[in-house]
């Protein structure tokens, strides 16, 4: 319970040379973090154990995620809305020409 509860209070760390200076629980903590989040690197293995193992997966996973690789749920934006205005302003330059 108390893994948990450390883990709900560390933020996600997003700069890759932050990620690597990450030491002891707090790079543990760091790689749960992103396998909970669905990082697809991490997804169907084993975690590593080694330290640079470790660090190499946390940059790969925050590299997937800069490219746009790896979305997670709560980064997904809703563009619909948009799409609808700029199909009303085509249909609105269609009248014009009637």
């Amino acid at each position: 319970m108390e893994r948990e509860a450390r883990l709900a209070a560390t933020a996600f760390v997003w700069d890759a040379t932050a990620a690597k200076n990450l030491k002891g629980e707090a790079l543990k903590d760091m790689l749960r973090k992103f396998k909970d989040a669905g990082a697809p690197n991490l997804a169907d293995k084993r975690l590593p154990t080694k330290v640079n193992d470790i660090r190499d997966a946390l940059c790969k996973a925050i590299a997937l995620k800069e490219s746009g690789e790896w979305v997670i749920y709560g980064d997904i934006v809703d563009n619909s809305s948009d799409s609808e205005s700029d199909s009303e302003d085509d249909n609105d330059e269609n009248w014009d020409d009637i």
